[in-house]
């Protein structure tokens, strides 16, 4: 580090190293072996490293769909889908070096069965069973764990490198991997429709039953984070092997079963000859997911179980006063109506005006209600704040010994503490939607259409993970004493994190659009100007038990644009059929008959970011805090790329907040680069014998090569590539292919 801006302190005298450099002797031997191994050495001028891999995807499919005519009255259709395939992902996690390759294995099939039944010309029965079967398994490479470089780490599992972050200098990512996971899915709907005099009447219900499986390894291969936090430089601390943080999770195989049951009622009533209104009701039933192990857990301070007394007080389990198998009560009051309204002004057709409001409730997934099997006393998700070094992390802990491996016994839980828990709240409800629109439509001429909308969604009741035992901050308060102060049995629970339907989301937006019909020339253009919010990053990613927050005791700061919101959407798409000498009889026609050109060009607006501070300022024990404001980032997007490149924006407005406070700044504030694409493609259709055709396609995706720069970094402790962008978006691409249609 004689070279370095950032000069190592020995952390055991405080005092820089001599000259800079650090005693080899002093090498941690695990991590020594992790840089000579894994980590490469810059390929580029200012330490930069360029690497290409493949990316192969191979699938393979199979149809087959059979129609019979039962009678004139009924008709019967069976089809069946089946696909398998193996995709290699190299490098498309979110490291920074070639660390993990990850293949995903998977095979689909679809089975659906369809009876219409006509039974007069004002009245038929559709009749819909569907079943589906898919699984997956990811698999990661190389096999290579922390143990195997030196490290008295005990991995549980199958092994692979570790995730490692190194802030400021290197990320080597791990993605989770699991042998096998999927569901089966079992669906049948029926709906009834008939019409009399100006209405059309339909009546059905659906019901549906799922099967989850879902076997992850979690990250059992440990998660280390390096952050200058030991040294001042976060390369010195992965050298002497001093983690500031450390996660280790032991493998779970979880099952879960859910069931919904819906009915509907609709009618379009012509009330007038250019008025139809449109009036329906709908009713949601779902019912909470159900492990057939029964791993759930609520968490309801100051109540003991009496299902497992051995467990501490709090964490309430299926059978428990008030708790049922899915822990939640049924939601049985979920009634959505819907009306809409159709005008057309002038009664010629050409014109039409239409608006609607409707309530629609949304579900709960899998990855909700399972997630409490993925932590105590079902598995364990152990955090540890005081980890001695990379290569004898478990020393610090009772007895030196580490709580791997892991086995769940319902007769006898075994709890690591503080233990890590997760559970929904037992007043949660359902999400829902309140969705309205008002659309204005004109037909000019006789090829072209325009129309104007205002489209509005407000979502409500959202969940997402509160700790509800979260550190309090006081004096003394250090990184090493997060569990110490926790307000509800310190050192016995550590977080608490309560699946809560308390958030929201808005949308507000405008939309234009406007299409071309033409034997020769078809195009459609489409324009949205929105602003979207939400209290929570619903859209970042994240588990549920993952806190999405900067401060538990101030959830109202969160509220932001949304994560993947584009403030400017423009897309033009166009068909030319080259076909205008089709009538001819010279080698003209011959050369430009049956050629089709099609192109679609895409122009957004960028995503906003969150500045993040890079280190756990408030000393909660999660680096989630975000970066002080301190003046203005704004910059000129009019300066060369070279400049953008280097400098998105002003890196001297953001500051790091003090130890114990939050930053300033707010999340989603600042917008990245906009995006702009050209797909094209061409295609020539030649008539062989018969019904038979040849199709030949040429099709590329950005076909003009346009640079689109990733998101800059965002992290204010990663000086190397903070406000710098260091990626850039797919180049151009072209697929050759043929189609023979017999």
């Amino acid at each position: 580090f004689s070279q370095s801006a950032l000069k190592p302190r020995d952390p055991a005298t405080g005092q820089p190293f001599p000259g800079g450099i650090i005693p080899a002797g002093r090498f941690d031997v695990a991590a020594k072996n992790i840089q000579d191994k894994f980590v490469p050495t810059a390929n580029l001028p200012n330490s930069f490293f360029e690497v290409r891999r493949p990316d192969p995807l191979n699938t393979d499919e199979a149809t087959l769909k059979v129609d019979h005519k039962v009678s004139d009255t009924q008709s019967l259709a069976l089809s069946y889908f089946y696909q398998t395939g193996t995709d290699t992902q190299p490098l498309s996690l979110s490291g920074n070096i070639p660390w993990v390759d990850r293949d995903f294995k998977w095979n689909q099939h679809n089975v659906n069965l369809a009876h219409t039944w006509t039974l007069s010309a004002t009245k038929i029965n559709q009749f819909r069973a569907t079943y589906m079967r898919q699984f997956g398994g990811r698999v990661n490479n190389p096999t290579t764990s922390l143990a195997d470089l030196g490290s008295k780490f005990v991995p549980q599992g199958d092994p692979t490198l570790p995730r490692l972050t190194v802030t400021g200098y290197f990320t080597g990512q791990t993605s989770i991997a699991g042998p096998d996971a999927g569901s089966e899915y079992f669906g049948v709907k029926d709906a009834f429709s008939m019409t009399s005099g100006n209405h059309s009447f339909k009546f059905g219900a659906e019901l549906s039953y799922e099967k989850i499986v879902h076997d992850t390894l979690l990250d059992n291969y440990g998660v280390f984070a390096f952050n200058g936090s030991k040294t001042g430089n976060a390369y010195a601390d992965f050298l002497l092997g001093l983690p500031s943080t450390m996660t280790q999770d032991a493998p779970v195989r979880k099952t879960d079963n859910g069931a919904y049951i819906s009915l509907f009622a609709q009618d379009d009533f012509r009330i007038h000859p250019r008025v139809t209104l449109n009036l329906g009701l709908r009713y949601d039933l779902q019912f909470p997911f159900t492990d057939p192990e029964d791993r759930k857990l609520a968490f309801v301070p100051g109540q003991k179980s009496t299902i497992s007394p051995t467990a501490p007080t709090g964490l309430l389990f299926p059978g428990d006063t008030g708790v049922s198998r899915g822990i939640v009560k049924t939601d049985i009051n979920n009634i959505a109506p819907r009306i809409g309204i159709a005008w057309d002004p002038k009664g010629d057709g050409r014109m039409a005006v239409r608006a609607g409001f409707g309530i629609f409730y949304g579900s709960i997934t899998g990855n909700e209600w399972n997630t409490t099997a993925d932590n105590q006393p079902f598995t364990v998700r152990q955090s540890f704040p005081t980890v001695f070094t990379l290569s004898d992390p478990y020393r610090n802990l009772p007895g030196g010994v580490g709580p791997f491996p892991f086995n769940y016994s319902p007769a006898s839980p075994r709890f690591t503490f503080p233990a890590r828990v997760f559970g929904p709240s037992l007043d949660f409800v359902w999400p829902l939607t309140y969705q309205v629109n008002f659309t204005v439509a004109k037909e000019i001429g006789r090829s072209v259409s325009v129309s104007a909308s205002y489209v509005g969604a407000f979502a409500r009741n959202l969940a997402g993970g509160v700790d509800q035992n979260a550190a309090v901050f006081g004096p003394g308060a250090t990184a090493a004493n997060v569990n110490s102060r926790r307000p509800y049995l310190p050192g016995t629970i550590g977080e608490a994190i309560v699946l809560s339907s308390i958030f929201g989301s808005d949308y507000n937006g405008i939309q234009l659009s406007a299409e071309r019909r033409g034997a020769h020339l078809s195009g459609k253009a489409y324009y949205s100007f929105g602003r979207s919010y939400e209290d929570l990053d619903f859209q970042g990613g994240g588990l549920p038990d993952q806190r999405q927050y900067q401060d538990v005791r101030n959830l109202g700061a969160e509220r932001a644009p949304a994560s993947g919101h584009r403030r400017h959407s423009f897309v033009l798409s166009a068909i030319w059929k080259v076909d205008y000498f089709k009538e001819s009889a010279s080698a003209l026609r011959f050369l430009t008959r049956d050629w089709t050109l099609s192109a679609i060009l895409t122009v957004q607006s960028g995503t906003p970011l969150t500045i993040t501070a890079g280190q756990d300022r408030n000393l909660d024990g999660v680096n989630n805090d975000r970066a002080n404001l301190v003046g203005d980032p704004a910059l000129s997007s009019s300066r060369p790329r070279e400049e953008l490149i280097e400098g998105w924006f002003n890196v001297a407005a953001f500051a790091s907040p003090a130890l114990g406070t939050n930053g300033t700044s707010s999340r989603n504030f600042i917008d990245g680069p906009g995006y702009r694409n050209v797909d094209l493609g061409l295609f020539r259709d030649i008539p062989l014998r018969g019904r038979t055709q040849l199709q030949f396609r040429a099709e590329a995706t950005n076909v003009f090569n346009i640079v689109n720069l990733s998101n800059p970094g965002t992290n204010l402790g990663a000086a190397a590539t903070f406000g710098k962008i260091r990626t850039a978006g797919n180049m151009r691409r072209i697929q050759l292919g043929a189609r023979l249609s017999f």
